[in-house]
């Protein structure tokens, strides 16, 4: 009886242990709640520069702010303001404008939140409109925001960011006819394409011919999307109360269900966190999709006989994406990384292996990728993408230990991370990926 009694006890610990550890490190599929008690809310979008996830209220004008604490737990609810109509879909630019449509009349319009806070609205087309938004690529005053009218099914339009006013009429232009009308739109760098949810399926949009190729179908209701960094694809699924995800290899999984009407999605690289709206619930939840993009760095050395050495951590160094590194005729190891703050830091390594201390880059310029570097010509030129889409330039004395001024190169635009190299003559090679 005593051995059956301390077995059950022991069975009985093993469980609470178990129970304990979901709650805190929930696996794949199970939701935990980031916030409740918020009345309807739909479409989601992560602030650009702050640690600040924005949702919408459907059933309002309401724009809710709740901070992402770095354990990716919510600060305290702000509300932004109750003046904001879209009822769905929400995007930002990277200045920290939110945009959303709405239909007025059964005219189009484009509402925006401005980075202080101000709303206006400006009429841009004569045609009901669907609600999916998207923006091309978060920076430049040039790029595209695209935006779908009922004409005919569905016309696909964009509209440049420089040309918004905040009354009166914004100058647009069709692109195309296209396949329907779409309840949200995600615009995928990473393929120069748009993603659309309608009906019961999700397509790729052609920006420039508005062709569709679909890419999940039968669906109940899609309609939030989000991308993490690793391309794959994630919707929302209302109608069936599920989270869908489409592999970069283009297999698809359900990794959440019996949700409460997940409308509304935003990804986070910093915690791997996907944030899921429960309309039907009045609560935003989270989902452990991925690995926060903020581990230790760490180096290994292949030797020339191709034999690996041990990874070892460079001493308190983290980043959301990959470093960057460069090797001077002295031996001296340069790496450099982004930290969560969008700035960048150096270490070097001598060639006895010790470590200096992480030193932030002087100037202020703040990185939307991964730094690229390279040593050429007596120095460490560093290399990097920023909020404006363009690359930026920045090189390191190794004589005298010291940094220049950043300055832009001129020419260069470009939606991912630059790469460089160096040939024997001293020329440098920057590559980068355009556009459009």
């Amino acid at each position: 009886m005593q051995n059956q009694a301390r077995m059950k006890l022991r069975i009985s610990s093993i469980v609470m242990i178990i129970l304990a550890f979901l709650i805190i490190f929930p696996p794949t599929g199970i939701a935990g709640t980031f916030v409740s008690g918020i009345a309807t809310p739909t479409g989601l979008a992560i602030h650009p520069s702050e640690r600040s996830l924005y949702v919408k209220s459907g059933s309002s004008g309401t724009v809710w702010k709740i901070p992402i604490k770095t354990d990716g737990n919510a600060g305290a609810i702000e509300v932004v303001t109750d003046q904001f109509n879209p009822a769905l879909d929400i995007k930002f630019d990277a200045s920290g404008n939110l945009y959303g449509i709405t239909n007025l009349n059964d005219d189009a319009y484009l509402e925006r939140i401005d980075s202080s806070g101000a709303v206006c609205s400006s009429m841009i087309n004569y045609d009901k409109p669907y609600s999916g938004i998207a923006i091309e690529s978060p920076g430049l005053s040039t790029n595209r925001l695209f935006f779908n009218i009922e004409d005919y099914g569905g016309d696909l339009h964009a509209l440049t960011l420089s040309s918004y006013t905040c009354s009166g009429w914004s100058n647009n232009s069709k692109i195309a006819d296209t396949c329907g009308g779409f309840r949200f739109l995600l615009y995928r760098i990473t393929r120069a394409d748009l993603v659309g949810s309608y009906g019961g399926t999700v397509s790729s949009i052609n920006t420039n011919s508005g062709s569709c190729t679909p890419l999940i179908s039968s669906l109940v209701q899609p309609n939030g999307l989000a991308e993490d960094n690793k391309g794959n694809l994630y919707v929302a699924d209302t109608g069936a109360g599920k989270i869908i995800k489409r592999t970069s290899l283009g297999e698809t999984v359900e990794i959440a269900q019996d949700l409460s009407g997940p409308t509304g999605l935003a990804y986070d690289a910093q915690t791997g966190l996907l944030f899921v709206s429960e309309t039907s619930a009045n609560r935003i939840v989270t989902l452990p999709i991925g690995v926060g993009l903020s581990g230790a760095i760490s180096v290994g050395v292949r030797d020339p006989s191709g034999q690996w050495s041990k990874a070892l951590h460079i001493p308190k160094g983290s980043s959301p994406v990959q470093p960057a590194a460069a090797l001077d005729s002295a031996g001296n190891l340069y790496v450099f990384i982004r930290k969560s703050d969008d700035m960048l830091y150096m270490n070097k390594q001598t060639p006895k292996g010790s470590w200096g201390t992480w030193t932030k880059v002087p100037g202020g310029v703040k990185s939307s990728s991964a730094p690229t570097a390279v040593a050429a010509n007596g120095k460490i030129l560093l290399y990097v993408r920023g909020f404006d889409d363009r690359i930026w330039e920045n090189a390191f004395s190794i004589s005298t230990q010291r940094w220049g001024n950043w300055r832009i190169v001129k020419g260069f635009v470009t939606p991912a991370s630059p790469e460089v190299t160096a040939d024997e003559d001293g020329n440098v090679h920057l590559l980068i990926r355009e556009m459009r």
